[in-house]
């Protein structure tokens, strides 16, 4: 069989290498631009969605705050009274940046206001809408406040069936100009904008002022260009829709509805930003994959070269040919076109433990069992390889021959088409792969038993042999221990372990009995210590398990650092304590208060152990400020509550409950010495010399106490009886004492 001539060879070569390069960047740039554009989009919806979704999670808690203000107001001021509502509201507002006003409306016509006075609030729908919903909270669609300078409000309102003897509705104002702002300052990524919508498609923020709540009052989305669109996709709450925008054209509608009832965040987002950053992306790859296809061209048309031109040698290297053959330490012999065995070398012949080259080729067709390993003839399928040899000049496999007694000889086949005398050969070079399988045996146990260390953890992972000796330990060694090289920890492992663990118990005694418990067992786990070799310890979570390879039992060791879960912990507990600590006077914070307070409470009401709580309020405060200046009253606070702090017991819990107002609870302690308590806290303020700087301020306190009783069972009660207590001390006089009696008149 003849091979093509050279041209045809070369010329087809280079066609094929063309066609398929040509196709290749076709598909890679349909696969490059599907991948690029999904990327993008998705990236672009992710952070527009993050984006929004934090302004609405900002927008809910300021309305979240709001109904839980409304709702306090509701169930206290019915016990504190109406000389409360002022002072609680003052107090509300000036706590709150988001909030303008706090009201008071009674059903016979008055009105109290924390920062408008008295006026009739009757007619306002807030409070229509409270006193035609019992028990429900409202929240009312934006309007522009009474007075000009409050600007544009939602109200948050909830009836009162009793306050004073008369029906009343609270309600707080929200500042609408503060939730328009939060949104304007939070533009969507790729040119888009944000849109607030009410309940009814009203416009609360859109990023064209004159469609934004303002002396027009109140615009619908119906009313603006892509209104309609708008509407449809907005109020249903739909997810992520296509629609065109008038002056942005075709463009992503993702909507987030807001825990406000009805309220609704959109963001527009224009595909143009999507589709130029994918055209960017794709024309950068683009123009790398043809770089690197040139690259590949040129070398393939190199290798061509290069290819045609030992063709045309070949026939130089035909006289040499023999010798090499000859004296090559692989087998060989030669083939014709007629799959005839011409000629071995010697290396062939003791291959297969024969006497020369004319005991090989009379015993060549015993040399090959009937089939191979895969179970097709061998002669079938030696026809089959030849064959494409003969075609293509040049094949290797796998074969498998034996020798005359049946011994079977692996061996990976080389054939070369030659050129001799115008006629063509092959030449077949047989390498024995006895031992390069042995080698991969060995190679396979040991790569099955990293593999096996390796999946089970990504931690540091050590084989040991049943006696306890390292055989094995992955990279995690080098990093861990801050060692070169694990062969370290491989050749010396007690180096790396401190002389006793935590318990006291010898490393070196310690080791041996968790290896001889995961023997025995299975699996053991337990709290081990390493240390470097600069002697810094580090913690651990060690497991070891048993397994078997190769008929054998090996001990696989997960080693879990829990440095840095014990740095997280000791985050997590200062974390914890900042946000509940009064950042002013380093006092627990009133939500602190509140859910401990609650926890004792329960804990003695339960035990049937007395309880009590004291309010603490500097008197006159309001003067110290106003005379002094408010650092001035921020340094009298701090002092106060060290030296409240100071008076009492260590641990005693105590919390800045608004203001200049303090609380203190006292789980187990009666009525009578509650009083003596109080009255040591307040003969020690009195007692105190308040300096800062050059300035030496006279300052008292009045302290209303309270106690468990039959009728005051929960927080709240304790609470509202210590801050009538509180009420009394300041009427009657300051810097004094007070108990609340239930039984007083």
């Amino acid at each position: 069989m003849r091979y093509k001539t050279r041209l045809n060879f070369t010329l087809k070569l280079f066609l094929s290498i063309t066609a398929i390069s040509i196709l290749g960047l076709i598909v890679m740039f349909f696969i490059v631009n599907t991948t690029v554009r999904g990327i993008i989009y998705n990236n672009v919806v992710e952070v527009t969605q993050k984006d929004a979704r934090y302004i609405s999670r900002e927008i809910d808690a300021w309305f979240g705050i709001s109904y839980h203000l409304v709702n306090n107001m509701a169930r206290i001021l019915p016990t504190l009274g109406v000389n409360y509502i002022s002072p609680i509201a003052r107090s509300i507002v000036s706590e709150y940046d988001f909030l303008k006003r706090v009201h008071v409306a009674f059903a016979d016509g008055r009105s109290m206001s924390c920062c408008d006075g008295i006026w009739d609030a009757t007619a306002k729908p807030w409070y229509r809408t409270a006193m035609a919903s019992p028990g429900q909270l409202v929240t009312t669609v934006p309007y522009r406040s009474v007075i000009e300078a409050h600007g544009m409000v939602a109200t948050v309102a909830k009836r009162v069936p009793n306050l004073g003897g008369v029906e009343a509705v609270v309600a707080v104002d929200i500042k609408v100009d503060y939730v328009i702002n939060m949104v304007n300052r939070h533009r969507p990524t790729a040119g888009g904008y944000l849109i607030l919508a009410g309940p009814r498609g009203e416009i609360i923020s859109h990023p064209n002022a004159a469609y934004t709540l303002g002396a027009r009052g109140i615009i619908h989305l119906r009313d603006i260009p892509n209104g309609q669109i708008l509407m449809n996709n907005i109020l249903p709450g739909a997810g992520v829709e296509e629609f065109t925008d008038r002056e942005l054209g075709f463009s992503y509608l993702m909507t987030f509805p807001l825990n406000v009832p009805g309220w609704t965040l959109t963001a527009v987002i224009p595909a143009s930003s999507i589709a130029g950053q994918v055209y960017q992306h794709l024309l950068v790859i683009m123009l790398t994959l043809t770089a690197v296809m040139v690259v590949f061209f040129v070398f393939a048309m190199f290798f061509i070269s290069m290819l045609s031109k030992n063709v045309e040698e070949s026939r130089v290297a035909e006289a040499k040919m023999r010798t090499i053959i000859d004296n090559m330490p692989l087998g060989s012999y030669l083939r014709d076109g007629n799959f005839n065995v011409l000629e071995c070398n010697k290396a062939a012949a003791k291959l297969f433990d024969l006497n020369g080259k004319e005991e090989f080729l009379k015993h060549f067709p015993q040399l090959t069992p009937e089939n191979q390993p895969d179970g097709r003839s061998s002669a079938r399928k030696a026809r089959t390889l030849i064959t494409e040899a003969f075609e293509t000049g040049y094949l290797r496999f796998e074969w498998t021959y034996q020798k005359l007694n049946g011994s079977p000889i692996p061996a990976e086949v080389t054939l070369v088409r030659v050129d001799w005398n115008g006629e063509n050969f092959l030449i077949a070079f047989i390498r024995d792969l006895r031992e390069h399988y042995e080698a991969q045996k060995r190679e396979r146990e040991v790569a099955l038993r990293m593999q096996a260390m390796l999946d089970s953890s990504p931690m540091l992972c050590t084989i040991f042999d049943e006696k306890g000796s390292v055989l094995e330990v992955n990279r995690e060694a080098e990093r861990l221990f801050k060692i070169p090289d694990k062969q370290f920890y491989i050749d010396d492992y007690f180096a790396f372990l401190p002389e006793f663990q935590p318990d006291g118990t010898p490393s070196r005694i310690m080791a041996p009995a968790m290896f001889k418990i995961a023997l025995k067992e299975g699996r053991n786990r337990f709290e081990w210590t390493y240390k470097t070799l600069n002697g810094e310890l580090i913690p651990c979570e060690e497991t070891i398990v048993r397994v078997k390879l190769v008929n054998e039992n090996f001990l696989i060791a997960y080693s879990r650092d829990l440095r840095e879960i014990n740095d997280a912990v000791s985050m997590a507990k200062q974390f914890e304590k900042a946000a509940f600590t009064d950042a002013l006077t380093g006092a627990r914070n009133r939500h602190y208060f509140m859910e401990v307070a609650e926890k004792e409470l329960q804990k003695c009401i339960e035990r049937a152990m007395p309880y009590s709580l004291i309010m603490i309020d500097a008197d006159y405060f309001k003067k110290i400020n106003d005379t002094y200046g408010h650092p001035v009253g921020d340094e009298v606070l701090k002092i106060l509550f060290a030296r409240v702090q100071h008076t009492l017991k260590q641990n005693t819990l105590i919390a800045r409950y608004g203001g200049e107002e303090f609380a203190v609870a006292l789980p187990g302690l009666s009525s009578e010495n509650v009083l003596k308590t109080a009255e040591r806290i307040r003969t020690a303020i009195e007692a105190y010399a308040f300096t800062t700087g050059d300035l030496a301020i006279d300052v008292t306190i009045s302290l209303g106490a309270a106690s468990v009783t039959e009728q005051a069972q929960t927080l709240s009660d304790l609470i509202s009886n210590a801050d009538k207590a509180l009420y009394q001390a300041k009427q009657n006089g300051r810097n004094r004492v007070e108990y609340y009696d239930e039984n007083a008149k």
